[in-house]
C-alpha cells in the first residue's frame, strides 16, 4: 500500500505522491526510478484514517490490508500529478532501485468484511485534494 496525502512537506518519507507534486510545483522534474512501469497500490490517507477509526470499535484485533486493489504505475501517477499541475515536461530516469517490489495490490477484502471499511476517495480526487494543499503550502494559487 502507498498512501498519498496532503503532507506537509514533500521531502524524506512522504508519499511519491506528496513528492512529485511538491516537486512540479517548484518547477523541479521529479525522478522515475526504473523505466516507470512498476506498480503500487494507492490509498488516500483520509481513507486510512477511517478504516483506523473503525478498528477502534469493530473487529477482533485482525490483521487486515488497506489498498484499493488496483495496480498503478509510477508513470501514471506521474501523469495525473502533472496534469492536475499543469506541468509539461516528461520525469527523469533513474536506475531501478536494488530490491524493490515490482508489481503490488492488496486484497482488502478482509477491511470490508470485518471493519465494513472500503476505500472512498479515488485516485484522481486524493491527488487533486493533495496537489491543492501543497498549492497553499507553496503559496500558489490553481493552474
Amino acid at each position: 500500500m502507498q498512501m498519498f496525502w496532503a503532507a506537509s512537506e514533500s521531502h524524506g518519507e512522504a508519499g511519491v505522491v506528496a513528492i512529485f507534486a511538491g516537486q512540479m510545483l517548484s518547477e523541479e522534474v521529479p525522478t522515475v526510478f526504473g523505466d516507470g512501469t512498476k506498480t503500487r497500490d494507492y490509498v488516500f490517507v483520509e481513507d486510512i484514517a477511517r478504516a483506523n477509526l473503525l478498528a477502534l470499535s469493530k473487529g477482533e484485533g485482525e490483521i487486515c490490508n488497506l489498498g484499493c486493489g488496483a495496480q498503478i504505475s509510477d508513470y501514471e501517477i506521474f501523469d495525473v500529478i502533472r496534469r492536475d499541475v499543469g506541468f509539461d515536461r516528461e520525469p527523469q530516469y533513474a536506475p531501478k532501485r536494488p530490491g524493490e517490489i515490482e508489481h503490488i495490490a492488496l486484497d482488502a477484502r478482509r477491511a470490508a468484511l470485518q471493519l465494513g471499511w472500503n476505500p472512498k476517495v479515488g485516485l484522481a480526487e486524493g491527488i487533486a485534494k493533495t496537489v491543492e494543499h501543497l498549492r497553499s503550502l507553496h503559496g500558489q494559487s490553481g493552474r
